[in-house]
């Protein structure tokens, strides 16, 4: 854990082995014993309590969303005859009673996203469906895009506007809807063939990455007109990220920024064989690691500063905080 922007590092003090998520300012780790060890304030205290689930063997475990100020929703996984079958717990503080709220009405077992936009209003999609709940999920509104669709994923940026990617044989494309899910309109046409591998938004930028064709396209007007941009490099794992009002493209080539209106540059100190991760803090601070090498930039990627190497390490994941 580093509290000055990576200058230094320390070990945290506990033992680490065990199911492990955060998310925001919460961290959880369970152990093997059903000891539930939990930070809020990011990792620099911890408590810890035995907990009792009704299930065992469990398998996985993720922050699917934190419900302001401190109610957690975990989705769990357990082992079962040769599969994985997926439970939605949530609690309070102390976090020692958890409710079971897989078969609430209209909320799936597993979420492809999940997440609070304030205190009331949440969502989640989940294969062919979409739940939404207006009263911090006591009640869950269960609603369909069409017949036979998968929704692959969901964006909110607020309690009105909302994105999701339809992946279908009929009408796919990503939909936007104004009025917190109540009608959805379909915001970028798209064919079986030709998915979006991830979307970004702020209030006034949309991107989003093809997978077919490994282009990224953008739109700052709500979608009137699209700039397509072209790396001339053929890839199927392009994913698009904003940093500010710069755009960064990762794929297997490498990492690119964007330099004007059409233009990226390639990053020459990033090793394209070895994964790289972005992790956007705030508009003057963002993270980035290659490998076992931690950077930062202050200034929107004008400039990197290598500020860690973990010898005999790779960095797996990296939750960073403003």
């Amino acid at each position: 854990r580093t509290t000055d922007q990576g200058e230094n590092w320390h070990g945290l003090s506990i033992n680490p082995n065990g199911l492990f998520s955060a998310k925001n300012n919460m961290v959880v780790l369970l152990k093997s014993n059903n000891e539930l060890v939990t930070s809020s304030d990011k990792g620099a205290n911890w408590s810890s309590r035995i907990v009792s689930f009704p299930v065992s063997n469990l398998t996985g475990l993720m922050i699917s969303g934190i419900q302001p100020p401190d109610k957690i929703h975990i989705e769990f996984w357990q082992q079962f005859i040769g599969y994985h079958v997926p439970y939605h717990f949530s609690s309070i503080p102390p976090y020692i009673n958890w409710v079971d709220i897989s078969s609430a009405n209209g909320l799936s077992n597993i979420s492809s996203s999940f997440d609070f936009v304030t205190p009331l209003f949440g969502y989640q999609t989940s294969y062919d469906i979409y739940s939404l709940t207006s009263d911090g999920g006591n009640t869950w509104i269960k609603r369909s895009i069409g017949d036979n669709r998968s929704l692959m994923c969901s964006l909110f940026l607020n309690v009105n506007i909302g994105y999701v990617y339809v992946h279908s044989t009929t009408e796919p494309g990503i939909y936007k809807t104004t009025n917190g899910g109540l009608y959805w309109k379909k915001f970028v046409d798209l064919d079986w063939d030709n998915r979006a591998n991830s979307m970004t938004a702020t209030d006034s930028t949309f991107v989003y990455a093809n997978a077919k064709n490994g282009l990224v396209y953008i739109t700052k007007d709500g979608g009137i007109t699209w700039e397509e941009i072209n790396l001339e490099v053929f890839t199927l794992e392009t994913k698009a990220n904003l940093i500010g009002n710069k755009i960064y493209v990762i794929n297997e080539t490498g990492l690119y920024k964007q330099v004007d209106e059409s233009n990226f540059h390639k990053l020459s100190f990033i090793d394209q064989h070895l994964p790289v991760h972005l992790f956007n803090v705030s508009d003057s601070l963002t993270y980035l690691t290659n490998d076992n090498r931690l950077y930062k930039t202050t200034n929107q990627g004008t400039n990197w500063t290598l500020i860690q190497t973990f010898e005999n390490l790779s960095i797996l994941s990296l939750i960073a905080y403003q």
